[in-house]
């Protein structure tokens, strides 16, 4: 396989086009670069930022929660020390000698009780169970009263009696109530008290009287000799101590609890749910039993783990755990377990995180505009340097054509069509437009285009007529004898006709009209300097017109010398051929005009010099008989093709569902039976039609020209109906044609040739929806037909022909 070789331009142009676009790269990636490194510069600092914030916030929560744990601690010491010391208190002034019997022991018990129940708010209950299972018991009602129940147990039953106070203490009723089965030997109080023989402390359990979650702290009562007299106990109530965990402000969330050592709880921020029912008792509930699955994970890991802090994640979200022991206090597996959402310590940082990253991205858009307006004022000083030295260009290259044009006006070469062609280029190329047209005024009504020069194409073609009856706002505009400067020449009523006419079927919209004065000064203009471009602006029109004014200036001396006839000369050619000279040919000439200095003009006749003794060749041969086929010597030809060979099997849409192909082939045939027309067949995407086989050559071209007219207005309804846009042209060439049976069995009619040759390279080569001809067949036509020109184009095997665009009939 061949090794591609890489082609480098090392042309002043290419170097210069090099280095704008290295400039160009400098001026939009150095504030690109910067501003990404800002923007980096800047996420680098709000991590690092939230890393450091995060660290110092979970230290801080480590402090927080520290203290929360020393304060439960304090909060829990200063709620039950006060029962502890008070209940060794009342049992040692029970165990004083000098109340040995049992009944001399509740006397006393009473009012002390009431002293202790009067001074603890704490205290719900003060209780006092002797071994033969009598029972005194204080306890404080709603009202801040204190009831007393006395168990007695004589030998006749047990009885038990209620004592009701007011308020103020004062005995308001005494009452005897049925036996409620209550004995205090069996109580956990009771029972833990004896066993230890000392201070015992319960789990929290319900209270048997108030249906309340609590804890009882009891102490035994002891003789002198060591005997049981009794067990004094105060229960508390634990719903003071859950109100203050749950005024506890623990981060947002965060909760505390006090659990024992099987995971029951003792103390809870809601006491609703410390209560549960287990069969006819109701018990205190575990942590894990109350369906919250971060204390579950929580208790999960203080029993793997033992006290301490850790970290857990439950779907996402991270929490921080603490527990630690109550052991010193009570005496008992109790743990204070304190749960909060991480976020609580750290949301804080990443709000503050997000608020600097849109302060951050606020200092990166300022910095992109900054850095957009500094790319932009760049762009716009290399945009406007580079348009100083076009415009230093344009007016060296403007100065040193007006030299030229100057120089050869002096030396008198003037007056011939290769002058006029090298002056419409010279122009065109110092101007740098697309098209530059020299006119001049045959008469009132009629201007004739002595040459046209488009850069594009690099033709000329001359001979082409405005008339007023066509466009009388431009004559109009025209015989002012001012300059015409049209930057949108379809917007200008002036040239709006001109622009759908002439300019833009050659792919211009702007104007520049400069008129030629005669030498005689007061004298209407004589001539036109026509600049045709795609486009300019006000300011580039400006300085065109500059330029090419004193251009019109200098062509009042080509106008002196076009004004008369050359008489003798190797350059000197006739504008308008003689009338014995007309008479064997169309009335109006419109030649194909090569470059200046590129050979001598195409025949009149249209077809190419190059192609002519081709043709005498073949008129010979078929008069010596020696070329069976038969030859036309003049048939007008139409090319119907397809830009899209695909359009021929789609459905039209309009009538029963039939394809493009059918619906166009049965309207052309039906068309040309009308006209008259002989020849017409389809070969795959393209349509032939032919006709003028006899003398009647015009008649042929006029009925040909017909039928591509119809045959366009058909195919625009048909694909306008799809909506493809146009999907076709036609070419149409009137000249020489071979036509012969072929084929075996029945034979087909077959043509083809140079006309036809030619006809499928104007459909080819065409316009989409537009039909093309040549000039052969333009000047066949001109005095039915109204025409566009289109330019010079070079056909294989034909050369160069001027084109016209055939637009209607007159």
């Amino acid at each position: 396989m061949a090794e591609q070789i890489e082609l480098v331009d090392y042309s002043e142009e290419g170097e210069a086009l090099r280095q704008r676009r290295r400039q160009r790269r400098r001026r939009v990636l150095i504030p690109v670069l910067g501003v990404t490194a800002l923007m980096a510069a800047l996420l680098a600092i709000a991590l690092y930022s939230y890393d450091s914030n995060r660290e110092g916030a979970l230290a801080l929560s480590q402090e927080v929660l520290a203290n929360l744990e020393h304060r439960i601690h304090s909060q829990v010491e200063s709620y039950l020390e006060p029962a502890a010391t008070a209940v060794l208190i009342v049992a040692g002034m029970l165990q004083d000698p000098r109340f040995p019997s049992p009944a001399e022991r509740l006397r006393v018990a009473e009012p002390l009780s009431q002293k202790v129940l009067q001074n603890l708010p704490q205290l719900a209950i003060v209780s006092y169970g002797t071994p033969k299972g009598e029972y005194l018991m204080l306890r404080r009602t709603a009202d801040g009263a204190i009831d007393t129940k006395l168990i007695q147990r004589p030998a006749t039953g047990t009885r038990v009696i209620w004592i009701h106070r007011n308020p103020k203490g004062q005995v308001v009723a005494v009452e005897e109530v049925p036996d409620d089965g209550f004995d205090p030997r069996d109580r956990p109080w009771y029972r833990g008290a004896v066993a230890r023989g000392g201070l015992f402390w319960t789990d929290g359990y319900v209270f048997f009287t108030d249906h309340k979650p609590g804890v009882t702290v009891a102490a035994p009562v002891h003789a002198g000799d060591g005997t049981l007299r009794g067990v004094v106990g105060l229960d508390m109530t634990l719903g003071q101590l859950g109100a203050f965990l749950q005024s506890l402000e623990i981060g947002r969330t965060g909760r505390a609890m006090i659990i024992d050592g099987s995971g029951r709880l003792v103390a809870h921020p809601e006491l609703d749910q410390m209560i549960k029912q287990a069969g006819e008792e109701l018990v205190t509930a575990a942590l894990d039993e109350l369906g919250d699955p971060v204390l579950t994970r929580a208790l999960s890991h203080f029993r793997l783990e033992g006290h301490g802090r850790r970290t857990f994640e439950i779907a996402g979200e991270r929490y921080i755990s603490t527990a630690s022991s109550l052991r010193d206090l009570v005496d008992r597996d109790w743990s204070v377990l304190i749960v909060v959402p991480e976020e609580d310590f750290v949301g804080f940082v990443g709000r503050n995180n997000e608020t600097v990253l849109l302060l951050s991205l606020g200092v990166v858009l300022l910095a992109v505009l900054m850095a957009a307006f500094l790319v932009r004022q760049g762009l716009l000083a290399d945009r406007q340097a580079r348009r100083l030295l076009a415009r230093q260009d344009a007016i060296e290259r403007q100065g040193r054509a007006f030299a030229e044009i100057a120089a050869h006006a002096a030396q008198g070469r003037a007056a011939d069509a290769e002058a006029r062609a090298w002056l419409t280029e010279r122009v065109a190329e110092a101007a740098g437009v697309r098209r530059v047209s020299l006119w001049h005024l045959e008469s009132a009504d009629s201007l004739r285009c002595g040459d046209a020069y488009d850069r594009e194409s690099q033709g000329h073609t001359r001979d082409m007529e405005l008339t007023a009856t066509e466009l009388p706002q431009l004559f109009a505009a025209l015989a002012r004898g001012e300059a015409l400067v049209k930057p949108d020449a379809a917007a200008d009523p002036e040239t709006a006709e001109l622009h759908l006419r002439y300019l833009h079927p050659l792919g211009c919209r702007s104007l520049i009209s400069v008129p030629v004065v005669p030498v005689r000064s007061g004298d209407a203009p004589l001539a036109f300097l026509w600049l045709e471009h795609d486009g300019f602006d006000a300011a580039r029109a400006e300085e065109l017109l500059g330029f090419v004014q004193p251009v019109a200036n200098l062509l009042t001396l080509i106008l002196a010398a076009l004004s008369r006839e050359p008489a003798s000369g190797a350059n000197a050619a006739p504008e308008r051929p003689p009338p014995a000279q007309a008479a064997g040919r169309s009335q109006a000439v419109a030649a194909s005009v090569p470059a200046a200095g590129s050979g001598p003009p195409a025949p009149a006749s249209g077809v190419s010099a190059g192609v002519r003794p081709a043709l005498d060749r073949l008129a010979e041969r078929v008069r010596a008989g020696g070329l069976a086929a038969q030859l036309y010597a003049d048939t007008s030809v139409m090319v119907l093709e397809l830009a899209d060979a695909l359009a021929l099997a789609e459905r039209a849409g309009e009538e029963g569902g039939a394809t493009v192909v059918d619906l166009l082939v049965c309207f052309l045939e039906a068309r040309a039976r009308e006209l008259g027309i002989d020849y017409l067949r389809v070969v795959g995407h393209q349509v032939v039609a032919a006709a003028g086989f006899g003398s009647d050559a015009d008649q042929g071209a006029q009925r040909i020209a017909t039928l591509a007219r119809d045959c366009q207005s058909r195919c625009s309804r048909i694909f306008g109906h799809l909506h493809e846009g146009a999907r076709f042209r036609v070419g149409l060439d009137c000249g020489q044609v071979l036509g012969s049976p072929v084929g075996e069995g029945q034979k087909r009619y077959n043509l083809w040739g140079p006309a036809v040759q030619t006809a499928l390279a104007m459909a080819s080569a065409g316009v989409p929806g537009e039909i093309q001809v040549t000039d052969a067949m333009y000047q066949r036509l001109r005095e039915h037909c109204l025409f566009k020109p289109r330019g010079a184009y070079y056909v294989e095997g034909t050369g160069r022909l001027a084109t016209y665009l055939l637009s209607g009939a007159r």
